[in-house]
This record gives C-alpha cells, structure tokens and sequence, in this order.
C-alpha cells in the first residue's frame, strides 16, 4: 500500500529525509511499547521532567504567551485536575467535557466584559478569569461521569470576569441554582 509522503515524519539524519515508518505505525508501536514497559517508561517520563524542569517551565512559559489555545486549554485542565482532585487518570480535558478548545473559545468571546479585548486576554495584560456563574463548590461530584460534573463544567456555565471581581465574589450564588430552594 503506497501512501503519502505526508504520512510520515520527516528525519534530517536519514537519507531520504523521512521516519521508516509512517505516523499511524509509529504511534501503534510507541503505544504498545508503553504498554509492555509501562514502569520503566513512567519512571523515564518522571526522571526527564525532574531533569529538564527549567526548559519545560521556559517552554510552558512561551507557549501560554504565545499560543492563545495553549493557554486556556492548560487553564481548563488544571482546573479540571484540581475539581477532580486528581482522579483524571490522564484523559484530556476535552474528553471529559464533551466540547471542544474551539467550542470553549468561541464562548469565551462571547462572554468578554465589555472595554476588554480578547488579544489583551491572550497576551496577559488584562487580568481575566474563567468563572463559573455556579460555583465549583456548589456542584457534587467525585467523578467526570456524574451530571454534576458535567453541569458544572458546561459552557453556559463559563465566562470571562475580571480577576478582581471574580476574587470577590468568591464560591458565592447570586440566585438559587436549584428552583426548589429558591422559597428558603
């Protein structure tokens, strides 16, 4: 089967310039290599990021400065990994949440407090947070597969504040979430 130079990567220190093997093989064999090796391949992983914790805050560093996608989508899973405590057990945050970096995005723009600019979010020099009109606190879950998980993390829950006011405002309700309490 002949395919695309495309499909594979490139490699400067070969001949032909390109990976023996194209991109869907390469990624079936590292994936089963982790599997058969996952201890020693854990322990590497950790080693590595021991080691090289400069560059890779350097690296991080740029990319939330440089790459607007970047940034809110390590915003999101951080505080995802937080609401959860730990338990995502690795899945990436789109997953979990059933929309996607350009879905949150494009609601996030739409939520922009007026005299705020989505580039001056981007380059860091407005100080906005991503809040939730219902508070993380007020949602019970344990795991992403409960409905409050997944109504807490909804879009129309999302928007932009700025920090100071979101600061304030704290994990508190403005109105009852829940119509049932709203008599008490």
């Amino acid at each position: 089967m002949e395919k695309r130079i495309s499909s594979f990567h490139t490699r400067s220190s070969r001949k032909i310039g390109i990976q023996p093997d194209c991109k869907k093989c390469r990624t079936l064999q590292r994936r089963l290599n982790y599997q058969l090796n996952k201890n020693k391949e854990k322990l590497a992983s950790r080693s590595y990021r021991k080691t090289h914790k400069t560059e890779r805050n350097a690296w991080d560093k740029k990319q939330r400065i440089t790459n607007p996608k970047f940034k809110i989508s390590r915003l999101i899973s951080a505080n995802i990994h937080q609401s959860l405590k730990g338990n995502k057990n690795g899945r990436h945050w789109e997953d979990l949440v059933g929309y996607t970096l350009n879905a949150l995005i494009k609601h996030l723009k739409k939520t922009m407090p007026s005299n705020y600019s989505w580039q001056d979010y981007i380059n860091g020099k407005i100080d906005l947070h991503i809040d939730h009109k219902i508070p993380i606190k007020v949602h019970n879950f344990t795991t992403h597969n409960e409905t409050d998980f997944l109504k807490c993390w909804a879009l129309k829950n999302l928007q932009l504040m700025p920090a100071k006011e979101n600061e304030s405002k704290g994990a508190t309700l403005e109105t009852y979430f829940q119509p049932s309490l709203s008599g008490f």
